[in-house]
């Protein structure tokens, strides 16, 4: 991508990047399926407008912004083109003859993915809009509270008027915002878990309640009408804080998967036309369906009319291609890598099939943090005892009676952990916005108890551990070649799936070399055939393909020949990961146990562990994707992270603690997994560690102050001190210092 960009003259994008950004991988030089946005075109253009709203994956930083908007405003049929980063969404507006799948062609090779908009991030459950109102509410109830602050008695004329509009905008703080947190607390509790929305559900009640009685007795003393707002307000701009930085990490990764959602049905392995196209959840034993080139089969079937060259990447991590003659039965999961679509005869129904099985698996049920929700029971049932206890012995001694309820309610309200429901969701964006820079993307806001329980890593082999595609040794033999063999080198990979063939597109670079022009054939076995316009042969492959290449050196290397004579051999290597063994030595250092679970070659897994500096023993071999996940349960899944790219690691995923895959373009897991690692090396994984083990400590501080905040507090309402002035002001300035403590030791570190 980089050379496409200078070479368009965008290089301003890297001076505005602010972060790192998802890598741009082979998935773009097969473009993209885009009928569905020249249907969406068409039906704007009948309905009089030419206007769409699309969803937009990718988008990091202002960089992105800028980069889409200059390159799609070459084209001088697009009228207008508005990007939404936050939301993650882009506006086109059009004049006849505009090609929005050309547009969107042209984005995709940047590495950026239109989609409709139904599959644009959800909504925030209206949260800006609820902050908006409570901070209008807040404002008008603490100016309705100043004149009594300043001496104004109950008997004066306007004294009823400011008390009643301070009750009004507190009710609807609590209808608007407050109900946020009630919702959530109720079905928490209705569910036995326990979680933050608790302790402010009880306190927004009781500071309400309080205020509603000493409304109705004319006890000025009890109302904390300002209080219920400005509380509200404050939870509501803590909680949108850490909503914000787990779904903006979300639409800033391209989503895609090559399996299929709809197949299409032929009548006989002879018929051109498919009957109709049926969902995938359809299948059953005895259908005849077709695979198109780069997707993967559905169900297991059996191959119908031609041979096929198919990858197991999705079954055993295995990246080297398998041929598979006519009439054999061809593997749920297996990846089309031929330049043709495959039909296969289903033996089997999609509810058996293993794509359903590893698309399937669950992989939330491993892990439940327990902390939190020990640390609030301890916490409520201390404060309920406290008020309880206090407020009774204060009436039984005083025989004040109210002033013993107004001591005891006072209790429960500035009690209330407000500084800790703002430094979570702060502390959170901060750790976040640390990891975002390393190349770690969250997705899961449960990762911090996980993170902290891990003590063994497993790492996948092939696209986690080492590199997708394997490396071109001999850049130079590409150098040797002429502009028509270069040309035609250029038609052979560009859709070529083939890992040598992805190779050595990336090597050739998108945007200098041309494609000829021609039929492509692919040779299930020997590689690809391409016939240029004059006639002249060109074959990518087998290096013993041609007769006069036999006794041509083995090992991984591929042939590059012009009417059965070499033009050039390239060799390839697989190797690990930039900076995989200093990253792995540093996992190691912190304690953590490091293995490697591979459906590779014994062979294969080898090598690699001698090049990462591991012990042989760290290291299996051969294993299916069930006996990799059953080898983590063996192991204590709870305390283990996986980190795996393709549909062979699901299982394992389901049984592992934490899990991270590398973004790629073949993978299911990226709704199941709770991080990205973004870039070609593997370095944001040691300061996933250490920015969650720094956020504990930080948040233990925050813990600290808070229980220190609230001895003090408690003893002044039981003393009978505390009004609904001081508490106004205690309640913010605590979690303003609580707020300015986590900022500056969150960035500083």
């Amino acid at each position: 991508m980089h050379g496409l960009i200078l070479s368009c003259g965008l290089a301003r994008y890297y001076e505005l990047r602010t972060e790192a950004i998802a890598p741009v991988d082979a998935s773009i030089l097969r473009g993209g399926d885009f009928e569905w946005l020249r249907a969406a075109q068409a039906a704007a253009e009948q309905s009089g407008t030419r206007t769409l709203r699309l969803g937009l994956r990718g988008v990091s930083c202002i960089g992105c912004v800028w980069l889409i908007e200059k390159a799609l405003a070459e084209d001088p049929r697009l009228t207008a083109v508005r990007v939404n980063a936050h939301q993650g969404a882009v506006t086109l507006a059009w004049n006849a003859g505009a090609d929005l799948p050309a547009a969107a062609e042209k984005l995709c090779a940047f590495g950026y993915l239109l989609v409709p908009e139904t599959q644009a991030s959800p909504s925030e459950d209206g949260l800006t809009l609820r902050i908006g109102l409570c901070g209008a509410f807040a404002m008008n109830a603490m100016l309705n509270a100043v004149p009594g602050y300043m001496g104004l008695r109950a008997d004066e004329a306007y004294a009823g008027v400011f008390r009643l509009l301070s009750a009004g905008c507190a009710t609807l703080s609590l209808l608007v915002g407050g109900t946020f947190f009630l919702t959530r607390a109720w079905a928490g509790w209705r569910h036995r878990q326990l979680h933050m929305d608790l302790p402010i559900a009880l306190g927004l009640l009781a500071a309400y309640g309080t205020s509603f009685v000493g409304w109705a007795w004319a006890m000025p003393t009890l109302e904390y009408w300002d209080f219920v707002s400005l509380f509200t307000f404050l939870m509501l701009v803590g909680r949108w804080t850490q909503e914000r930085a787990i779904e903006a990490n979300r639409r800033r990764l391209p989503a895609s998967s090559p399996a299929l959602r709809t197949v299409p049905v032929y009548a006989d392995e002879t018929s051109r036309t498919p009957l109709r196209q049926i969902p995938v959840e359809a299948l059953k034993v005895g259908d005849l369906y077709g695979v198109p080139t780069g997707q993967v089969a559905p169900v297991c079937g059996r191959l119908l009319g031609t041979d096929a060259e198919l990858s197991l990447v999705w079954i055993n991590g295995e990246s080297e291609p398998v041929t598979y003659p006519q009439g054999r039965l061809i593997p749920s999961g297996g990846l089309n890598l031929g330049a043709q679509e495959i039909r296969l005869r289903a033996a089997e129904n999609w509810a058996d099939s293993m794509v359903r099985k590893l698309s399937e698996a669950a992989g939330d049920g491993a892990f439940q943090p327990r902390t939190l929700e020990r640390i609030l029971t301890a916490y409520l049932g201390t404060v309920i005892v406290i008020a309880l206890l206090g407020g009774g012995l204060r009436g039984w001694l005083t025989q004040d009676w109210p002033a013993a309820l107004q001591a005891a309610i006072s209790v429960l309200i500035v009690s209330c952990p407000c500084a800790i429901g703002l430094a979570f969701p702060l502390a959170t964006e901060l750790a976040v916005g640390a990891l975002r820079r390393s190349g770690v993307y969250v997705r899961d806001p449960r990762i911090w108890e996980r993170t902290l329980s891990v003590r063994r890593v497993v790492f996948d082999k092939t696209g986690t551990l080492s590199l997708e595609t394997p490396r071109l040794t001999n850049p130079e033999a590409l150098h040797g070649l002429a502009p028509a063999e270069l040309a035609a080198l250029a038609a052979l990979v560009d859709q070529n799936l083939h890992p040598f063939g992805r190779s050595l597109r990336e090597a050739m670079g998108s945007a200098t070399v041309r494609t000829a022009e021609g039929r492509l054939e692919s040779i299930p076995g020997l590689g690809m055939a391409f016939v240029d316009s004059a006639g002249v042969r060109w074959t990518l492959g087998r290096p013993d393909w041609h007769q006069a290449s036999v006794g041509a050196a083995p090992g991984a290397q591929t042939e590059f020949s012009r009417q059965g004579e070499r033009l050039a051999l390239f060799s390839f290597q697989e190797e690990p990961r930039p900076h995989a063994a200093e990253e792995i030595a540093a996992l190691r250092a912190q304690g953590l146990e490091v293995f490697v679970l591979s459906g590779d070659r014994p062979s294969k897994v080898a090598t690699l562990l001698q090049a990462v500096g591991l012990p042989m023993h760290a290291g299996l071999g051969d294993l299916s994707p069930a006996q990799k996940a059953a080898w983590i349960r063996q192991h204590d899944g709870r305390h283990t992270l996986m980190v795996g790219d393709g549909a062979n690691d699901a299982l394992a995923f389901t049984e592992a603690t934490l899990r991270g895959t590398p973004v790629v373009d073949l993978s299911l897991l990226e709704q199941k997994a709770d991080f990205y690692l973004l870039g070609r090396d593997l370095r944001g994984l040691s300061r996933l560690f250490a920015v969650a083990r720094r956020r504990r400590r930080v948040l233990t501080e925050v813990f600290l102050f808070t229980l220190t905040y609230n001895v003090l507090v408690i003893a002044l309402a039981l003393a009978g001190c505390m009004s609904p002035l001081l508490a106004t002001i205690l309640m913010p300035a605590s979690a303003i210092l609580t707020l300015l403590h986590v900022t500056a030791r969150l960035r500083r570190g």
